[in-house]
């Protein structure tokens, strides 16, 4: 119920024009504000966290679900303390994952990111889980403005940090695809396709009313994706798995990190529900649907 406003007149023209934008799905106009946004107030920023070399806001994330930053790391728990000190500044503070790397790392590099991601993370040591503001947009917290939030650090170790534990992978041979997807149509069902990226296994399916968390454990205990991949996300059928645009912003907005994202301990694999949640998911809200634009 906001902006507030005052309407002291109201005037028309024969044949009126309202000029307004509707966002959908990046990338669009948004975008660019957001680029603006950046840039703005990187030096401001830098006022209160002169670590900070560079930061990114990937258009997927629509300015608030996620964050990558590059900085100076100097001491053991740095990047830690730069993610709590960046969601104590203004509207940083709505941003719902924040990504760390070290100052020689451009933020935007994101396969560069990933690379980093498939190498060196160790989900016990590396993601910290928090509680905070969330933006008034944000749809999959389960109550609104408020929610978890995560900080994953790809920084490189220094003098007096534990060493990562390493979770090696090797890319999965045909015959592995094809006993991955027999496993996913007979024990997880309502699968409508899949699709194989670097140390990634995106699974559009039907969730038929099912716990998203059911079915992520399903995965995470069968074993045939330990050590083939990094990172497993379940979406919606009208998802195309294989559009990496479309999943990122699914994973960036469908998410809350508390609920939706599960690790696997022993091999280090990462499972993330990105489809839209329904009450067998513990999620009252309503969900938007999803905007689409014919011309």
């Amino acid at each position: 119920m906001y902006p507030v406003f005052h309407v002291t007149a109201v005037t028309r023209r024969r044949n009126p024009i309202y000029c307004a934008t509707l966002v959908g799905p990046p990338p669009m106009e948004d975008c660019y504000m957001a680029k603006a946004t950046e840039r703005i107030f990187l030096p401001l920023l830098r006022t209160v966290l002169p670590e900070i070399s560079d930061y990114f806001l990937p258009w997927e994330g629509v300015f608030h679900n996620i964050t990558v930053v590059s900085m100076r790391k100097e001491f053991p728990a740095h990047a830690r303390r730069l993610a709590c000190g960046l969601w104590g500044q203004g509207q940083m503070s709505f941003s719902k994952a924040l990504v760390l790397v070290d100052s020689d790392i451009d933020p935007s590099n994101l396969e560069k990111i990933w690379r980093l991601f498939i190498d060196s993370f160790d989900p016990s040591a590396d993601a910290h889980l928090s509680e905070g503001v969330l933006d008034a947009l944000d749809h999959s917290a389960p109550s609104p403005l408020c929610g978890s939030k995560i900080a994953i650090d790809l920084t490189r170790r220094v003098r007096g940090e534990p060493e990562r534990a390493r979770f090696p992978i090797r890319p999965p041979s045909k015959a592995d695809m094809e006993t991955i997807e027999d496993f996913a149509r007979s024990q997880i069902g309502g699968i409508a396709r899949a699709a194989f990226k670097e140390g990634f296994c995106a699974i559009a399916l039907d969730k038929a009313g099912r716990r998203g968390v059911d079915i992520l454990e399903k995965i995470r205990d069968c074993g045939l994706f330990d050590g083939k991949f990094r990172a497993v996300a379940i979406f919606d059928a009208d998802v195309n798995p294989a559009d990496t645009s479309k999943i990122l912003w699914k994973i960036f907005n469908n998410t809350d990190p508390r609920r939706d994202i599960l690790v696997a301990s022993k091999s280090g694999l990462c499972l993330v529900d990105a489809c839209k949640k329904t009450l067998a998911d513990g999620h009252a809200r309503e969900w938007p649907q999803e905007l689409t634009f014919e011309c």
